[in-house]
């Protein structure tokens, strides 16, 4: 079911932009398609994050792969991409039929872009297109391999949006032909803990050991932005699932979620 008076809060996340090393004329996709559908819906819950659409796409990827946003990397798997919503506390689930996306205000759906046509044209060199961006993008593939966010509105934040730069107003049987799965969101829960985020259905808690308090930052570098300073002795869950100098944590007591340097949490006893 869509809501027709919905509102955005924050407008199109896009996953086109420059990455250093690219070639000068280069206008990459960076496979973030995902991340970005992502960024979107947790810009509208009012998710924590001071810093701009790239830097919470690029920590998003770091969440969900274990890698930094890079040019040339792959795609983030539906795996992947359940770990990172579960990590993030947002209740969903997996759905393989339209009819129960229809019935949910927020989506994330797995689509086969090539067949997405949008219900109004772009003009484009004078002539009317009905896609949002050059199906040569697409490299000639009619495989899924895209994440669309389906917004209360029924329109469509599409990541790879060009010509538009907008969100989408596909039509649905554009919608209905390109649908391949899709993570139906259940709600904003930003503020619970994951019970999946490592596959074990726990999620390992953590106390600060760190006498002069810790820094809790939205992105695993000393020069992010500082979301809140955790005490010594604070119990914190740990919901990153890779091997990294950093963890990404759930401060309880704040409701926050954000980075902290490995070495001052330990297991809690």
């Amino acid at each position: 079911m869509t809501t027709t008076t919905w509102r955005p809060r924050w407008p199109h996340v896009s996953q086109l932009y420059r990455h250093t090393g690219d070639a000068p004329d280069a206008l990459e996709g960076a496979s973030d398609c995902f991340e970005a559908s992502l960024a979107r819906y947790l810009r509208e819950m009012a998710y924590p994050f001071n810093g701009d659409d790239p830097a919470l796409v690029g920590a998003m990827r770091l969440l969900a792969t274990g890698q930094a946003d890079h040019a040339g990397q792959g795609y983030t798997s539906i795996e992947q991409g359940g770990k990172a919503l579960s990590a993030l506390g947002v209740r969903w689930r997996w759905a393989g039929s339209l009819r129960t996306v229809w019935d949910a205000p927020w989506s994330i759906l797995w689509v086969r872009a090539a067949r997405l046509r949008g219900a109004t044209p772009n003009v484009v060199d004078g002539r009317s297109v009905y896609t949002d961006y050059p199906l040569w993008w697409l490299g000639g593939s009619d495989e899924a391999d895209h994440f669309i966010l389906r917004l209360p509105s029924g329109r469509c934040n599409d990541p790879l949006s060009y010509w538009r730069q907008g969100d989408a107003d596909y039509t649905p049987s554009s919608l209905a032909a390109a649908f391949a799965g899709a993570y139906v969101l259940d709600g904003a829960t930003l503020g619970s803990p994951a019970a999946t985020a490592r596959g074990s259905g726990e999620t390992a808690g953590l106390v600060v050991r760190c006498p002069q308090g810790l820094h809790l930052r939205e992105a695993p570098t000393l020069a992010a932005p500082v979301l809140a300073t955790l005490a010594d002795g604070a119990a914190v869950r740990d919901v990153y699932a890779h091997e990294c100098l950093w963890t990404f944590v759930y401060d309880w007591e704040r409701g926050l979620h954000g980075w902290v340097k490995r070495e001052f949490v330990a297991p809690a006893r």
